[in-house]
């Protein structure tokens, strides 16, 4: 049972990592349970946290992991809602283990860090003037926008 439950939290966790929802990582996580025979999940998530149990029958498993390393990345988000959705019982904990290799090897973010960089430039300095702020101060929000995340990066 808790090979089948460390799977299924490793799934909500990539999918927390990668910056999905809380409704997202709870429905593939549910999904996930579900393909690999249990009988129900309850799962709490927070913005870097997951609290779930599992029911197996008679038995049940809570699990509390911690995520430490939070980001957007769009194309993980992307294969792991992909896979979720075409989970099918009966599964082990084994395949979906690979198939989140796989996807952890390779699936790649979309964006290099300078596409990032200059998109938020953008975003920071297109607020700056909505808010009425001048030309210097629309070029200094950008460079300090692009230069907090290429650092970020």
């Amino acid at each position: 049972m808790g090979v089948r439950a460390d799977a299924v939290l490793r799934l909500g966790m990539m999918l927390m990592g990668a910056g999905a929802s809380g409704y997202r990582v709870i429905r593939a996580m549910k999904r996930a349970a579900r393909a690999l025979g249990f009988v129900g999940l309850d799962a709490v998530v927070t913005v870097t946290t997951i609290t779930c149990t599992f029911h197996d029958g008679a038995e049940f498993r809570t699990v509390v992991s911690h995520q430490r390393h939070l980001e957007v990345d769009a194309s993980r988000i992307e294969a792991l809602q992909t896979l979720s959705h075409r989970l099918r019982p009966p599964m082990t904990a084994r395949e979906l283990n690979a198939e989140l290799d796989a996807i952890e090897s390779a699936v790649r973010k979309r964006w290099g860090p300078w596409v990032l960089a200059a998109a938020a430039a953008c975003a920071c300095a297109g607020c700056a003037v909505l808010n009425g702020f001048g030309p210097w101060e629309v070029a200094l929000v950008a460079l300090a926008a692009a230069a907090g995340q290429a650092g970020r990066g």
